[in-house]
């Protein structure tokens, strides 16, 4: 996509070029907007109707040329679409208009007439570095409308968008160093340097990670948050919330020598941090921690938070135990209540998750059917609360369950100990 812009002093001249195009049939109005007629000598007496003198070249005329390989794909809707969003970003969408689209070449294009002088003020519109201005957006619009690249640099960015995006989502990286390990990690062959005073994309390609490819300004990314500034900016947020979620789990950890794994996890969850138990077959393996929509391993906030370092100071109740705590809090927000039915010799307790039901079914009856009911009436106030509401339910119904495990954890330790004993 090229835009070509020129001015003027004269509106009839560029209206009687695309008035000819009409006669000899290859061209037509396509759209206009705040202007009646569209003969030349009305064009020129609308225009001018809000012209100050001091304006010398009132006359802002642009064509927008589209590569022949999109030809089938730009019906008329489309291209004035496209060409509605250019003049919004260039600053002209309130102006009087018209779009004319001609067919008098292989390459789809249209022209577009319009005054530089503003409509409401009559003062001349802005329209410094104009064609540079008009070079990105015409940049930014092919890719949004998916478009054939005109320039190479574009090109090489829409190639590499994937990839840094994924990088800087998933790895929530902190430097540039990180982010370039995150991309290979990734499997991904672009890498980011910095350069001068800004930064650079570029591909590597064999032993030693060659680069193979001629670096892309970062500042062409602006528009999707990527470039120099931005990342950097991203960079210490992402430092910044590994650092609360790191300082939350020592301050937590510091209370005491020992403690209970779920109420580990709930006093993290007063500050925001989800905590999520990785189980094996028989016991816990490890533990993430989920804070602002990613995923943190102890040995990522700290080496000395790994699990390895922590798990001797977590108390762990039995891993059925613990799935039950998860499955049941889960439901609560699942919607969908616990269904009791008996079936001649036991209480047989059906929900959507499997898990949940193989952990009731396992529990004393008496013990399951009063938990079941708590947590069904738990839940259909939750249906029916609003966020508030939400917020303050489930955590009801954690205290219920929490109170519920930390007495069956220490009845079980008891019983152990009895047997020690014996």
């Amino acid at each position: 996509m090229i835009a070509k812009i020129s001015s003027g002093k004269n509106f009839y001249g560029v209206a009687n070029y695309n008035q000819k195009k009409i006669e000899q049939g290859q061209g037509a109005v396509l759209y206009k907007q705040k202007l009646v007629k569209t003969t030349p000598k009305s064009l020129q007496n609308s225009f001018d109707s809000f012209r100050t003198s001091r304006v010398s070249k009132p006359v802002f005329h642009v064509s927008l040329s589209f590569s022949e390989k999109d030809k089938v794909a730009l019906s008329n809707e489309k291209m004035v679409e496209i060409t509605k969003d250019y003049l919004e970003k260039m600053g002209y969408s309130k102006q009087p208009y018209i779009v004319y689209r001609h067919d008098d070449t292989k390459h789809p294009h249209v022209h577009v007439l319009t005054s530089r002088v503003d409509i409401g003020s009559g003062k001349k519109l802005p329209h410094s570095h104009e064609h540079r201005k008009s070079k990105r957006i015409t940049d930014e619009l092919e890719v949004k409308y998916d478009l054939t690249i005109s320039d190479k640099q574009v090109l090489a960015k829409r190639e590499m968008l994937g990839d840094l995006k994924k990088a800087m989502q998933n790895g929530k990286p902190e430097s540039l160093k990180k982010l370039n390990k995150e991309l290979s990690n990734m499997g991904s062959d672009i890498r980011a340097k910095e350069k001068g005073k800004g930064m650079v994309y570029y591909k590597v390609g064999g032993e030693g990670e060659k680069q193979v490819t001629k670096s892309v300004k970062s500042s062409l990314f602006k528009d999707v948050g990527l470039d120099k500034n931005s990342l950097e900016k991203e960079f210490s947020k992402n430092r910044n919330d590994r650092l609360y979620v790191k300082e939350n789990v020592e301050k937590v950890l510091a209370k005491s020598p020992q403690i209970n794994a779920i109420t580990f996890a709930r006093q993290l969850e007063e500050k925001g941090i989800e905590t999520e138990f990785r189980y094996g077959k028989d016991s816990v393996i490890g533990v993430n921690y989920n804070y602002q929509d990613h995923s943190y391993k102890g040995s990522t906030l700290d080496r000395s938070l790994s699990f390895n370092q922590t798990k001797e100071q977590l108390e762990f109740p039995d891993i059925e135990t613990m799935k039950l705590h998860k499955n049941l809090l889960d439901n609560v927000e699942s919607g969908k209540p616990i269904d009791m039915t008996y079936d001649g010799k036991r209480v047989v307790f059906t929900s959507p998750n499997p898990a949940l039901n193989r952990s009731l079914q396992n529990l004393p009856e008496k013990d399951a059917i009063d938990l079941t009911r708590k947590f069904n009436g738990y839940q259909n106030q939750y249906e029916k609360a609003d966020i508030d509401g939400q917020r303050l339910i489930k955590g009801m119904a954690e205290d219920n369950l929490d109170e519920y495990l930390q007495r069956r954890y220490k009845s079980q330790q008891k019983n152990n100990e009895r047997r020690i004993r014996r």
